[in-house]
């Protein structure tokens, strides 16, 4: 065989680094620079050096660099930006500085190399400052400089410095930049993750031809922010164009779904993608959601199935059924899933902690509670803190709720003492632990240690002690909690501050907030709506909904409870039997037990006993205590001796619709 030539050599080592054979790559490398016969050029090394990455090939990286030094091969703009780029991939950022510093010219590659060797491994103010740097010298970026910054502003949520670089992008290349689909899908995704709806949306608006991901990276966007219409219209815009949604579009558009129907129609456009864990959570969840528990464990069987005896369902798909289980008043069968998870030797993680807490607190099994809680303990004495902080939280929320305030407070004394297992969830777990026994005024004084700790409330510490501040009879105690966190700039916070007016009575009050919120979404019109009805103002709860369909804002299961209500109340016999007609058709929901009771409750309000039945009977679930109080009350009102009530009663384990019950009977002497 005669001797191979350089065409030769490079072919043999791309074949052996393309396929992940380093070591004979290497050799074969080696073998051509002692035979001295043929001299490796930059291809030679080259292929080696993009085949590098990860730290594990970080070795391998330093001796071909070596090998670079032994060809004595002079200073090499493409070779010195291959070996940044390498370094940046296998995380060396020392060994790709030290090679950026010594090189005798450098060009726009070598920068962007730079940059995204600082982006990728976690220094990101260095990446921002070699880029200000890079402008300062008069290198002009280009789209893949700007796409590694903007990944870069996306990985740490940096939106200060995203704005900086969306700015520069105009700057320098005109409006006509962002038209471009990376750059626009990075800057979608960016103001999404940053909860920057408008941003977010200013920039899809702008893109000429948006594909596929910049599509779902808006849907997710609207998913996010709670606007879940508007998530559903834009999925069908995406389909109108033949635009094939991705996997982010449909993960997006299941946590929106709020009718079975539809939630169903999606599921079968997914067939065979929910073998993949990330679906499958999605559908599981989505299921439980709208309450069909029973679908949500099919999924979970069917991955079972399909993945076999390479069963890998990984631990967000064993938690999304227990917390399935749990939001359907199933805690027992949460706890049984939870054990399962175990036994296949899945380990938990915090959110299947906090769900198997949750169905425990449910129960209100102080023994088994308490048996939970030890097993945590027991498998979180490994040194990771978060699930220390995590076991501490759930124990302190799950005592408050199973009514076992000592032992939440112990949990909580406990943890202040440790110090490394608290964090602001802590103190709220335990704020709220005292307003859910009676304590709402401990709650609120704790409160205030924790603020004069230094220990800055979230949005969750706001609520929370709104909550508490609204069972206290002199409201101005709760005063404070108003003012803290400029609730103008936080609807969740917002929102709270209205439903803890409207329990007081306030409703011009809660009225005001609602005015001053600057972004209203669905949640803060729900809230005032039932503000209204809850305090006998039906007509204005009334006049409010339609303001609030006509903004484009769609209803959810709670804002169609009290709009029925109000209805009842006001007797609006008609609007209240169209939105319960057309709720499926018009907002996506399906009636549940409250809708039901609502609509006896007007139904028997204006006489119609017969019909009230009828509907009662209807129910596709047992009528619950307040539509069976409903219809009694309406036929101890309407005294008609034709009135049964003993199907209802018969199945209701509370004493109030039997007494009432008693009194109809006797009134009409049946």
């Amino acid at each position: 065989m005669g001797l191979r030539n350089l065409a030769s050599w490079n072919a043999i080592i791309a074949a052996n680094a393309q396929n992940g054979c380093f070591t004979e790559a290497i050799e074969a490398l080696e073998s051509m620079i002692q035979l001295k016969s043929v001299t490796p050029d930059r291809m030679s090394f080259s292929v080696l050096l993009d085949s590098c990455c990860g730290s594990e090939h970080l070795a391998h990286g330093v001796k071909i660099h070596g090998l670079i030094f032994l060809c004595a091969i002079d200073s090499d703009l493409f070779l010195d930006n291959a070996l940044i780029t390498m370094y940046g991939r296998c995380g060396s950022v020392e060994r790709a500085q030290k090679v950026f510093a010594a090189m005798e010219e450098r060009d726009l590659v070598s920068w962007t190399a730079m940059i995204a060797a600082n982006a990728a491994n976690g220094h990101f103010l260095a990446s921002v400052l070699l880029y200000l740097r890079m402008i300062q010298e008069g290198v002009l970026p280009d789209r893949i400089t700007y796409a590694t910054l903007l990944a870069g502003c996306l990985k740490q949520r940096a939106i200060d410095p995203g704005r900086m670089i969306h700015a520069h992008i105009e700057s320098f290349y005109g409006r006509n930049m962002d038209r471009d689909n990376v750059l626009g899908s990075h800057l979608v995704n960016l103001y999404r993750r940053c909860g920057s709806l408008e941003e977010a949306k200013s920039v899809f608006d702008r893109l000429g031809d948006p594909d596929a991901s910049c599509w779902s990276a808006m849907i997710a966007s609207y998913a996010q922010s709670g606007y879940g219409s508007q998530a559903l219209e834009l999925f069908q815009r995406m389909d109108r164009r033949g635009i094939v949604p991705d996997r982010l579009a449909f993960l997006s558009i299941l946590s929106v779904c709020s009718s079975i129907d539809l939630g169903r129609r999606f599921h079968s456009r997914i067939a065979g993608m929910d073998r993949e864990n990330s679906i499958a959570t999605a559908l599981i969840q989505m299921y439980g959601r709208l309450g069909f528990v029973e679908e949500s464990k099919g999924v979970f069987d069917r991955l079972e199935k399909e993945q076999g005896d390479g069963d890998d369902r990984d631990v967000a798909v064993w938690t999304s059924l227990i917390q399935a289980y749990a939001r359907n008043n199933r805690p027992r069968e949460a706890l049984e899933i939870f054990a399962a998870m175990m036994d296949h030797r899945c380990e938990p993680d915090a959110a299947s902690f906090a769900s198997a807490m949750d169905a425990c607190s449910s129960l209100g099994d102080l023994t088994l509670a308490r048996k939970i809680h030890a097993q945590i303990i027991s498998l979180s004495s490994n040194p990771r803190e978060e699930i220390q902080i995590l076991a501490t939280n759930a124990a302190i929320a799950m005592y408050g709720k199973c009514k076992s305030l000592e032992e939440a407070k112990t949990a909580f004394d406990r943890a202040i003492h440790a110090k490394n297992t608290v964090n602001t969830a802590t103190w709220n777990a335990m704020i709220g632990a005292y307003a859910q026994n009676g304590h709402p005024g401990a709650g609120l004084e704790l409160y205030q240690q924790m603020k004069s700790q230094g220990i800055q409330p979230d949005r969750a510490t706001l609520v929370i002690a709104l909550d508490a501040a609204a069972m206290i009879e002199e409201f101005e105690l709760g005063r404070d909690v108003l003012i803290d966190g400029a609730l103008e700039y936080d609807e969740r916070v917002a929102t709270a501050v209205i439903g803890m007016l409207a329990r007081s009575g306030k409703t011009i009050r809660a009225k005001r907030v609602f005015d001053s919120i600057p972004r209203r979404d669905g949640i803060c019109w729900s809230a005032m709506v039932t503000a209204y009805a809850q305090n006998g103002h039906s007509i204005l709860a009334l006049e409010l909904f339609s303001e609030m369909v006509v903004e484009g804002f769609v209803a959810d299961k709670a804002a169609i409870v009290s709009i029925l209500a109000a209805c009842s109340q006001s007797g609006d016999f008609r609007r209240g039997r169209s939105y319960f007609a057309s709720m499926q058709a018009d907002f996506s929901v399906d009636p549940i037990a409250e809708h039901y009771a609502c609509v006896v409750d007007l139904f028997s309000r204006i006489g119609w006993i017969r019909e009230a039945q009828e509907l009662a009977r209807e129910m596709p679930f047992k009528a619950d205590r307040a539509a069976a109080m409903a219809l009694l009350a309406g036929g101890r009102t309407g005294g008609v001796r034709s009135f049964r009530g003993d199907d209802l009663g018969a199945s209701l384990d509370c004493a109030a619709p039997y007494v009432l019950l008693s009194n109809i009977y006797k009134q009409s002497e049946l």
